[in-house]
């Protein structure tokens, strides 16, 4: 089965597809260096921060389909789902459909109304930034805050879910044993001093995720001490 990897991250989702037997046809992530990491593990696929880019990229890929198509008949634009209700995730916060894909055309479409340039009626296509975090089920997506709930356990030798935010290390007053310990971050709870290192090493992240070494890792990039 072929997929289209949003809010792609690292591209852990896609890893574990391939794993799986599943193809990996493009990736949209609006964070810089998220995308530097696809691109190093999947330079031949298209990837972009803008869903107008990754858009045409993909149309490029079918344009051999969506020529044949318009030679015999007018292009035909896939009727939308109906619009469904918002959602609550596991969280308790509610998803806000926003965008449908329509397979006949390979882009993502709102269920606004609007004319080609042809004066033909159409489903606009969505044009907005790309949200930085949501979910996907049946071709239509919803838009929800990103959210990294950590493992919290009475003791110390649990350690927190490894998040974004551990990227940007920790302040040298935070570690085990003082006051400004803040136990949902895991480069906070590895601390046992101020002199311990503030982030944490790319290659224990690594291990934690299953992920094999100095995949993070970028020739132009200087890693983290």
């Amino acid at each position: 089965m072929r997929w289209l990897d949003l809010f792609s991250g690292i591209g852990m989702y896609a890893l574990g597809l391939e794993r799986a037997g599943h193809e990996v046809i493009g990736f949209c992530e609006s964070d810089v260096w998220a995308r530097k990491i696809l691109k190093k593990h999947w330079p031949m696929k298209p990837i972009s921060w803008s869903i107008q880019s990754l858009n045409k990229a993909l149309k490029e890929l079918s344009e051999d389909t969506l020529v044949k198509t318009q030679a015999t008949q007018h292009l035909h634009i896939q009727k939308p789902p109906d619009y469904p209700e918002s959602v609550r995730d596991s969280s308790g916060q509610w998803l806000i459909p926003f965008a449908w894909w329509d397979v006949n055309t390979c882009c993502w479409r709102t269920w606004q109304l609007c004319f080609s340039e042809t004066g033909q009626e159409m489903y606009a296509e969505y044009s907005e930034p790309w949200p930085a975090s949501g979910v996907m089920r049946n071709g239509i997506v919803w838009q929800r805050q990103a959210l990294a709930h950590p493992t919290i356990a009475p003791a110390h030798t649990f350690l927190p879910t490894l998040g974004a935010s551990d990227g940007a290390g920790s302040s040298r007053s935070r570690y085990i044993g003082s006051q400004n310990l803040m136990v949902g971050r895991m480069s906070d709870r590895l601390r046992t001093s101020p002199n311990d290192p503030p982030c944490t090493h790319p290659h224990f992240a690594e291990a934690m995720l299953q992920l094999p070494k100095d995949y993070t890792a970028l020739e132009t990039e200087i890693p983290p001490e």
